[in-house]
């Protein structure tokens, strides 16, 4: 699945553990089974309701596409990885995307990119000079 983009995302985020935890309504696991997750759609906020199935394989009675143990027991990925394939309608269309465009729907502001081939840099420092200018 062509969606690290999205994961690589949700891990820079999960840096700064608070803003994923401010993302999801439900705090702990529900009978229900069902997550609120906000997401920002065009400035605005959405909320993406979702059932708590997984992608799962049968034969090795694990989780596919995610690791969790008793040091990381937690399913905060692929609950997000879940809601950003619904937001983009379904898995197959989530295949393919940019890491700004899913900062922004974490975050809610606005970021900016940079192409890296485009830019001139021969140090760290004329990269940084760039970034904050």
């Amino acid at each position: 699945m062509g969606n690290c983009y999205a994961i690589a995302s949700f891990s820079a985020v999960a840096t700064h553990p608070q803003y994923i935890k401010d993302m999801f309504l439900q705090k702990a696991k529900n009978l229900a089974g069902l997550y609120t997750v906000r997401f920002y759609i065009r400035g605005k906020p959405h909320l993406i309701t979702i059932d708590d199935e997984v992608l799962y394989d049968n034969n090795q009675n694990d989780l596919l596409f995610s690791n969790p143990n008793s040091f990381h027991p937690s399913l905060w990925g692929p609950l997000l990885e879940k809601a950003w394939a619904k937001i983009q309608f379904n898995y197959e269309n989530s295949d393919g995307g940019f890491q700004w465009y899913v900062m922004r729907s974490i975050l809610g502001c606005p970021v900016n990119y940079y192409k890296m081939s485009s830019l001139i840099y021969n140090s760290a420092r004329s990269i940084w000079a760039i970034i904050h200018a």
